[in-house]
C-alpha cells in the first residue's frame, strides 16, 4: 500500500511539474488531496503543446487515451473518461487567455 502511495505522489508531482513547465506562470504553491484507498497504480499523464496523453495500468497491461488541450477545442472545461473506465480527467482553464489550467483526475 505504501508503494502505491509513493507511486501516486511521484506521478502527481511529475505531472504537475510538466504542466507548470508548459505554462509561463510561476506558481510556487499548491495542494494535493488524496481520499480513499489506492488499489491500482495511478495513471500517467504526459503533455505536449496541444494534447494530454493518459496511460493507465490495469492487470499488468497499459491502456492509453488522449485529450486535446488546444484552447479552441472546448469552452471553459472538458472531461474525458480514462481508459478501461478507470476514472475521469477534467481540464478547467484558470484564466481568460486559456494558458493556465487545472487537471482534476477522479478514479472510480
Amino acid at each position: 500500500m505504501k508503494k502505491y502511495l509513493t507511486i501516486l505522489c511521484s506521478l502527481l508531482v511529475s505531472s504537475s511539474i510538466s504542466f507548470a513547465w508548459a505554462s509561463t506562470a510561476q506558481q510556487t504553491t499548491g495542494q494535493i488531496y488524496v481520499r480513499g484507498a489506492i488499489v491500482d497504480p495511478a495513471c500517467e499523464i504526459n503533455f505536449t503543446l496541444d494534447q494530454a496523453e493518459y496511460q493507465c495500468y490495469k492487470n499488468n497491461k497499459v491502456f492509453t487515451s488522449t485529450q486535446s488541450i488546444f484552447p479552441t477545442s472546448f469552452e471553459q472545461s472538458s472531461s474525458i473518461i480514462l481508459p478501461q473506465n478507470m476514472g475521469k480527467a477534467e481540464i478547467r482553464w484558470m484564466d481568460g487567455a486559456e494558458k493556465n489550467g487545472l487537471i482534476n483526475v477522479q478514479y472510480f
